[in-house]
């Protein structure tokens, strides 16, 4: 199974993102569901008081003998279920694959070449949520997130879509990019080693990050004065990052 979604901008820097698995969509779904049911619950709550109407009982018995029965289907019923039904799509495409839920739990929606998906591909990922749900609670979506390669469900299928967590990584390096991209001082090969160096530096063992940074300043012309790993490796981070323009 896939683990990592890779795309490669047109100056040829690379970035690579985690999928995410049905545990965490799972998280978002639910948090997005209980929002979705406030948002309704409120609605009702205030439409009951501006139409007057103390408890349902009274709705319901009233409904069919008052002159305002169709106000109260109109909107008792019809707005919340327009507000349920289309929370997805909507938000998706306004937060451009995000919703609140999705924003909680860390993940966001993504094409299969690392962009934000268009607005149709949005629609039809959520109009194909009507097979995901079948027979009940998303079990056949669910399902088919544990088999697939890049834990998709039906409705990213047929999208062309995918999960993936957002990092603080991601960020930054969207932002080290754009620095990178206006520095001259650099060859464009020597910006990407710049950016992956940078990407690693965490993930990579102390002795070996110092030096592979120690290795790359000196090909651009810097000096490094040699001194305990600890301190080198502050210090070449700290260097890395200024050239980054993220200092």
């Amino acid at each position: 199974m896939d683990e990592n979604i890779k795309m490669t901008s047109a100056d040829g820097v690379s970035f690579s993102w985690e999928i995410a698995g049905a545990g965490s969509r799972s998280y978002a779904f639910i948090i997005d569901w209980h929002i979705r049911l406030l948002l309704v619950l409120v609605w009702i709550g205030l439409m009951m008081l501006i139409l007057g109407i103390d408890t349902f009982s009274n709705t319901l018995r009233d409904s069919f003998i008052d002159e305002d029965a169709d106000k109260f289907v109109y909107l008792i019923t019809i707005p919340p279920t327009i507000m349920y039904f289309l929370y997805h799509p909507i938000l998706e495409i306004l937060m451009r694959g995000y919703t609140p839920g999705k924003r909680i739990a860390g993940i966001k929606i993504m094409n299969i070449d690392g962009e934000v998906p268009s607005s149709s591909a949005l629609l039809i990922r959520n109009i194909f949520r009507l097979v995901d749900s079948l027979p009940f609670l998303y079990t056949l979506g669910l399902a088919v997130t544990v088999f697939t390669k890049q834990s998709v469900r039906i409705g990213d299928l047929a999208a062309g879509t995918v999960l993936v967590y957002e990092t603080k990584t991601d960020s930054q390096s969207i932002k080290i990019a754009t620095q990178l991209a206006i520095n001259q001082t650099m060859s464009s090969q020597d910006q990407i080693l710049l950016l992956d160096l940078i990407d690693r530096w965490k993930i990579l063992q102390k002795d070996k990050r110092v030096k592979l940074g120690s290795k790359f300043l000196i090909k651009i012309g810097e000096n490094v004065q040699q001194d305990s790993v600890k301190n080198m490796d502050t210090t070449i981070y700290d260097r890395l990052c200024l050239l980054a323009g993220m200092k």
